[in-house]
């Protein structure tokens, strides 16, 4: 415990508004968090210094709290300090591949590959492709530029194309 009252540490807020929108119904984000069954664990719901114990220190200013698995609780075991291109990878909506046993979000491997993401989605929404064909097919047809890939993603785009 400090002698710095709670409302004064860095991570207070961050306490409180976890807390809030698991365990506060009118709370913005509440139908997001406590509405799908998050909630925080008994160790730091009743205890701020504990959670701060446990999740200190936070890496930098650009760090927020984040839940490895989206349903899953605000726990130690399942949280970590993440920058927002962390967490937007981590997102509920986000579209996990497995390419050769390498799971990653898809504009990871959009950017690995060379293609804009927007372009891999419209591929697979509106020409119903799978993820590997939208990553894999050529980019343009008018003169676009050919995009090199790196050897090994190329051998395994190559084995999963044919």
């Amino acid at each position: 415990m400090s002698n710095t009252p709670a409302y004064k540490h860095p991570l207070y807020v961050t306490w409180r508004m976890m807390r809030r929108r698991c365990q506060t119904p009118n709370s913005d984000g509440y139908e997001s968090y406590g509405g799908r069954g998050i909630t925080v664990c008994d160790r730091w719901s009743n205890d701020f210094w504990t959670f701060v114990e446990d999740v200190s220190p936070k890496p930098g200013p650009e760090y927020t709290l984040d839940r490895r698995n989206n349903d899953g609780n605000y726990c130690p075991e399942n949280c970590r300090w993440a920058t927002r291109e962390e967490q937007a990878a981590n997102r509920r909506d986000t579209v996990r591949v497995t390419l050769n046993g390498e799971e990653r979000c898809l504009t990871a491997w959009a950017l690995i590959f060379g293609v804009r993401q927007q372009t891999v989605e419209k591929r697979m929404r509106e020409q119903g492709m799978g993820a590997l064909g939208a990553l894999y097919l050529p980019v343009g047809r008018c003169g676009a530029r050919k995009r090199k890939l790196d050897p090994i993603v190329a051998e395994i785009a190559a084995f999963y194309a044919a």
